[in-house]
């Protein structure tokens, strides 16, 4: 488990294997590993993400952590200092940004479902700001080398449009996606500024020790979800 402050503005957390899934749908001790991760935010309001793979964009400053359960969301934006934003994901991009001076904190879950709806364009709209005073962090999510099809591999279910051409790419051992590359494009696209985009250098679907969803359809091995919370300081 892995715990650091970004700057001077956030602390993040995530965690792998070694701490155990933290899903429910993927084993009976999932909460309680849930639960032994958030502990190392102590005095933090827990606000779980939901994460069903949409473009809902969620406020929870007036919401309790059992209303935000009941809705969809995909983003979380905060300004409370005691919130902890937390998202339970396996190659899923978790992506903050934050304005320090503003003490505006957001996570996005975005997986290629996400990416294909602009998420990430959505929800810089929505922070409402300058982009170039927006800052972004991307925790460990799945690369282009690991992320990887069947060569004939049906697509359709992923309603990937034609911005995607060059991130799909044909290889000899089937077809790769490059999701980090196109949400960081978007980004860039959208006015935010390379130093202000920090990249944590993690691949879910390539390093052992995480759970990949990428890898356990390609190899069998055992299905389970990391976490990832983020916070301000």
């Amino acid at each position: 488990m892995i715990i650091k402050t970004i700057g001077d503005s956030l602390t993040v957390g995530y965690s792998g294997k070694a701490l155990g899934n933290t899903q429910a749908s993927f084993g009976a001790a999932a909460n309680t590993n849930f639960v032994r991760f958030t502990a190392k935010f102590p005095g933090k309001t827990v606000y779980d993400m939901p994460a069903v793979g949409k473009d809902n964009i969620v406020n929870v400053d007036n919401l309790t952590p059992e209303k935000l359960y009941e809705m969809e969301a995909d983003a979380l934006i905060t300004k409370n200092s005691s919130a902890l934003l937390t998202l339970r994901a396996a190659d899923c991009i978790p992506l903050v940004f934050y304005m320090p001076e503003q003490k505006v904190l957001a996570l996005a879950h975005v997986g290629t479902s996400g990416a294909a709806l602009h998420l990430p364009r959505k929800l810089i709209r929505k922070l409402d700001t300058q982009p170039g005073l927006i800052r972004v962090y991307a925790g460990p999510s799945i690369s282009q080398k690991s992320y990887r099809f069947p060569p004939d591999y049906d697509f359709d279910d992923k309603k990937l449009d034609a911005s995607w051409g060059s991130y799909v790419t044909k290889e000899t051992d089937g077809v790769h996606i490059n999701l980090l590359g196109y949400v960081l494009d978007e980004l860039k696209n959208c006015g935010i500024t390379d130093e202000n985009i920090e990249i944590e250098q993690v691949d879910t679907g390539g390093d052992p020790a995480y759970f990949s969803h990428r890898r356990h359809k390609l190899t069998g091995e055992l299905d389970g979800r990391n976490s990832f919370g983020v916070c301000l300081l």
